[in-house]
């Protein structure tokens, strides 16, 4: 029988007793452990995952060896890994980061909301830079099933509070398009841009089609559209930013 790389884990954990490991990590929350080089590092953790009920957090030095060590995990396991890139910006730079890049620290966010067990790998400048209250995420959440009542311009709106750009055609994440009684939306994670159809208020159907030749494929039993930024100027922001304008008697 052919073995792949991720049936390494098992093995390792067979070997030098990982699964132990991880029900002392879960009984004293912490434990320090040294003498891990190279990829022997992801193969450690994903055969530690395997023996916890939650994810982990990785903490690196830097962007360079998060995306090696990324690589390293995808080798070794099925489960999901996720990347909260640091910006490259510098402090006061109007340079806004990548989108792909942003995108991915939302999905990383929300895999930590969620408490999904999956390796969301951190650079340090990462981990103390500000990110997205837990709240604010969740409250940003747009979630969608066919029968859900909402105006077609309620929901553009809500999508560009999220980031997400209109465009006349659908054909890459983060953008989003309104023709009549048709929305579509590539949203954020997602391998398929999504048609959301409405009757009047009413969605009356939701399918994934393609951003090729635009046309339906399978149907959506529901959506989850997570924001393309980890910036959400929602209602909150908005009224805090009017509190801050008024302290500063209009000067903001």
């Amino acid at each position: 029988m052919m073995r792949t790389l991720k049936s390494l884990p098992a093995d390792f954990d067979s070997a030098y007793g990982v699964g132990e490991l991880a029900r002392k990590i879960q009984q004293q929350g912490t434990l320090e452990l040294t003498g891990l080089p190279g990829s022997s590092k992801a193969l450690f953790l994903a055969s530690l995952l395997q023996g916890l009920d939650r994810g982990i957090l990785l903490v690196t030095r830097n962007n360079r060896e998060a995306a090696d060590l990324i690589t390293d995990l995808s080798q070794f396991t099925e489960d999901t890994v996720h990347l909260v890139a640091a910006k490259e910006t510098l402090p006061y730079d109007d340079t806004p980061p990548a989108a792909d890049s942003l995108m991915r620290r939302v999905r990383a966010l929300y895999a930590l909301v969620r408490g999904q067990k999956a390796l969301v790998v951190v650079p340090v400048r990462a981990f103390l830079d500000y990110l997205t209250p837990s709240r604010v995420l969740r409250r940003a959440l747009v979630r969608l099933a066919s029968g859900d009542t909402i105006k077609p311009g309620n929901l553009a709106k809500k999508l560009a509070v999220l980031g997400y750009e209109r465009t006349e055609r659908v054909s890459a994440p983060g953008a989003f398009s309104v023709r009549g009684d048709i929305l579509d939306v590539f949203a954020n994670g997602l391998e398929h841009p999504v048609r959301i159809e409405f009757f009047d208020d009413t969605i009356e159907e939701l399918r994934f089609f393609s951003p090729l030749t635009q046309r339906s494929t399978e149907p959506v039993d529901e959506l989850t559209v997570l924001p393309v930024t980890d910036l959400i100027v929602d209602r909150e922001v908005r009224d805090r930013l009017e509190e801050l304008r008024n302290d500063q008697n209009g000067e903001l």
